[in-house]
């Protein structure tokens, strides 16, 4: 296979196709949540909204119980925990993990 034969079929991490360089899609970034890539427009981005973006279909009430990690963010905000109402600056190619929290 050439070079040029491996630039049809781009693909990022965790083997989901990549979406093209940031002067081929345009403004915004590029963020991964739980493995699916997502291109914002926004500087920052919420709990609800990453919940969203991770489980379209959950409940309110659900959404309560889930806890979201972050890294690769920008420098005031590279690492950290994501809970219920709050923001956080968001970076190009920043991770998120929105995950399920156990009750005790």
């Amino acid at each position: 296979m050439n070079e040029n034969e491996r630039r049809l079929v781009p693909m990022g991490r965790n083997d989901v196709p990549a979406l093209g360089s940031r002067e081929e899609r345009g403004p915004g970034r590029m963020i991964t949540v739980n493995g699916r890539q997502h291109l914002l427009e926004e500087d920052s981005v919420s709990h609800d909204r990453l919940v969203r973006l991770a489980f379209p279909d959950i409940s309110a009430t659900e959404s309560q119980s889930l806890t979201i990690t972050y890294q690769g963010g920008p420098l005031q905000a590279s690492e950290g925990l994501l809970t219920r109402h709050q923001r956080t600056p968001i970076a190009e190619g920043e991770r998120f993990v929105v995950a399920q929290t156990s009750s005790s």
